[in-house]
């Protein structure tokens, strides 16, 4: 019995789940890894953050070729903390993650400081100011 409850602690304490509102992607949180998950293919993609932050699903959007989960990704800086919201994108079609995901919002930055992201058909359309 003492064994089931340390056993139960310790997956608790090192692993969180977070569920988006549509039940299609489940984000969790092993060993500061957070991993995104599509439930009905297996896929899974590692979302990258700053400050060992556990990402948090933002929202999901839906387009004709693509579904785009937009996460909070932590905050960075030296002499000014600059939040930054990520989206990880799964093509429909292909039934997987692309391999890279896109800031696209920088919270405390001015406006021609931001990346410009969008899809245009099946293309993705990214520009990153700071580069």
């Amino acid at each position: 019995m003492k064994a089931k409850i340390i056993i139960t602690f310790f997956i608790l304490t090192f692993t969180t789940i977070c569920v988006s509102d549509d039940s299609r992607f489940i984000l969790k949180v092993e060993n500061n890894l957070n991993i995104l998950t599509e439930k009905q293919t297996g896929e899974f993609i590692v979302l990258k953050t700053f400050n060992q932050k556990a990402a948090q699903i933002l929202r999901i959007e839906k387009t004709k070729h693509f579904e785009l989960i937009y996460f909070d990704a932590g905050e960075a800086g030296t002499s000014k903390m600059i939040g930054h919201e990520k989206v990880a994108i799964f093509d429909i079609k292909k039934r997987k993650f692309l391999d890279d995901t896109y800031i696209v919002k920088l919270t405390g930055l001015d406006k021609k400081m931001q990346p410009t992201f969008k899809i245009e058909d099946d293309k993705i359309i990214y520009h990153y100011p700071l580069d």
